[in-house]
């Protein structure tokens, strides 16, 4: 007779370290927020989840982990906007910006469910909100008007298409 069962654990997202060597029977939600706590596991949005090896408080009393994300204490990831929204838009026009998070959205699409799938929606997603600030503040501009007229005329999902269609030839 062959018989199904299903076991669960946590691997930490910065390690790969398992919460624990010996899988949990049938374990749910619950036992595994007592488990995680007990342990010293912190539990981040996003189903993130990383060791006690693997994080820290900062001065600030925020949370550092490895893999360089910072939470605040309910486990909601803290961005350093400003920063980043700089050095990503500095010399790039809106349609260069567009452009890139479709050839990063065409990648996407065309990868098997992984870690580095998820990084990458995580940075898409930050992505297109700071295309969204850019836009706001670049309102009214020649260089507004001409990102309109490309999206209007359907190029950013033409290049899409066309991006996936490479990227999905390329891993044949």
């Amino acid at each position: 007779m062959i018989v199904s069962d299903v076991f669960y654990n946590i691997r930490c997202d910065a390690c790969g370290t398992e919460l624990c060597e010996e899988w949990y029977h049938d374990a749910g939600n619950g036992e595994f927020a007592t488990i995680l706590g007990e342990s010293g596991w912190f539990t981040a949005e996003h189903d993130r989840h990383y060791c006690p090896d693997c994080w820290e408080r900062d001065d600030d009393d925020r949370i550092k982990t490895r893999d360089g994300r910072t939470y605040n204490e309910d486990g909601r990831e803290i961005r350093d906007r400003h920063l980043n929204y700089l050095e990503l838009s500095e010399g790039m026009t809106l349609t260069q910006m567009r452009a890139e998070l479709e050839r990063g959205q065409a990648l996407y699409s065309s990868m098997v469910g992984t870690l580095y799938k998820g990084m990458l929606a995580d940075d898409l997603n930050t992505g297109y909100e700071w295309l969204a600030e850019l836009l706001a503040e670049r309102k009214g501009t020649p260089e507004w008007e001409a990102y309109h007229t490309f999206d209007s005329h359907g190029i950013f999902s033409r290049f899409r298409d066309e991006m996936y269609d490479r990227v999905y030839n390329r891993n044949k």
